[in-house]
């Protein structure tokens, strides 16, 4: 591979979405190793009966033309958020809390029969550093300062770090979300002058995790679809690393030789995932916009007129669009990917958001 191949890699990519890597996975995970990855997160004891909820975790700021993408989740009545942080935010504790007040709002709300008392259950949040700063706390703390209460009420949110976690932590905590970030351990010796030889170490550990990973599908403890995931994920995530430290050029390009080698086909996750999901949107689309074709004929035909015909095919593809994209909406599909497949126009889109958070609230109130 050459300096100027890693270089296009490298503008392909300027970012990487470390939440989207850990939802994507999630999203793919048994239910039992996401219980067993959530009881290590948040220091819980569940039983193989334990049940898991996932909750739509994406809402739209119509206000501010924006999509909020937040991760909660269910496993029987506890309920939990999660973030995944990068760097060092003085925000974080704030954040915290709107994301827990969004949470209670979508999934935890609840009215008295006449409506005169609300309840609002906050999820259990915990941030996951992927970079460990000396400032960072191990706890953050939201005190609430409510009228008539003399002491505050506090709302906690539990710190994990990566860097605190080995590969043998991971694998027998179940904890699969997380190897992904395994390489970022080594970013700031990456980053600064060091030794040619300490890129032939990484390397080696990192070929080393990827061998874990494939005798973990052997045991049949991952499945072929994740194990791919995951190795991809750690190929994007250790490409990145790699091309924004100091390294020598030529020898980054033969150790993504060899972690393409080792991953059978390299791609962006990213790409990769939009692509799969677009496939099978496009195939339940297909089917949605058959039926309602079908149905658009039937009705122009019974009325007689060519004019009848036109309009039913018409109101049948526009209400196979928003069927389709309010069920990819419901499914966690982020509003990008359904605007892309549903050629929804943005207010055609703010729309279907509004229709959304509608059966939302009747679902809310009919609990």
């Amino acid at each position: 591979m050459t300096k100027e191949q890693i270089a296009e890699l490298y503008k392909s990519r300027k970012t990487t979405d470390y939440d989207g890597i850990v939802k994507q996975l999630m999203s793919k995970m048994q239910d039992e190793k996401i219980i067993q990855f959530l009881g290590c997160m948040f220091s819980k004891n569940y039983t193989e009966e334990s049940k898991i909820t996932r909750l739509c975790s994406e809402t739209h700021d119509v206000d501010n033309q924006k999509r909020i993408s937040d991760f909660y989740i269910k496993v029987d009545d506890d309920f939990f958020n999660i973030e995944i942080q990068s760097r060092s935010d003085k925000t974080m504790a704030m954040r915290i809390f709107e994301y827990g007040v969004r949470g209670a709002t979508m999934h935890g709300k609840s009215y008295s029969d006449d409506y005169s008392t609300l309840d609002l259950d906050m999820p259990e949040p915990v941030v996951i550093y992927l970079r460990k700063y000396e400032n960072t706390p191990n706890e953050f703390t939201i005190n609430l300062h409510i009228p008539a209460y003399q002491e505050p009420v506090q709302y906690k949110a539990k710190v994990k770090f990566v860097d605190d976690y080995t590969v043998k932590d991971m694998i027998d905590n179940k904890a699969y979300p997380l190897l992904p970030f395994y390489p970022m351990r080594y970013e700031k010796a990456i980053s600064g002058d060091h030794d040619s030889s300490l890129e032939d170490i990484v390397n080696e550990d990192i070929l080393g995790l990827l061998g874990q990973i494939d005798e973990l599908q052997k045991q049949g403890e991952v499945e072929p679809g994740d194990c791919i995931y995951i190795k991809n994920a750690i190929a994007m995530v250790y490409r990145n690393m790699m091309i924004k430290g100091k390294t020598n050029m030529e020898k980054v390009g033969a150790i993504m030789d060899q972690v393409q080698t080792e991953t059978v086909e390299f791609f962006d996750v990213y790409d990769a995932m939009e692509r799969m999901q677009k496939l099978a949107l496009e195939e339940y689309g297909k089917k949605i916009r058959a039926k309602s074709i079908a149905e658009g004929k039937a009705k122009g035909i019974a009325e007689g007129k060519a004019e009848g015909l036109a309009e039913g095919l018409a109101e049948g593809k526009a209400e196979g669009k928003v069927e389709m994209a309010l069920k990819m909406l419901e499914n966690g599909v982020s509003l990008d990917i359904i605007q892309k497949c549903s050629g929804l126009s943005d207010s055609g889109m703010e729309e279907l958001i509004s229709k959304y958070n509608k059966s939302l609230e009747i679902t809310d109130n009919t609990n």
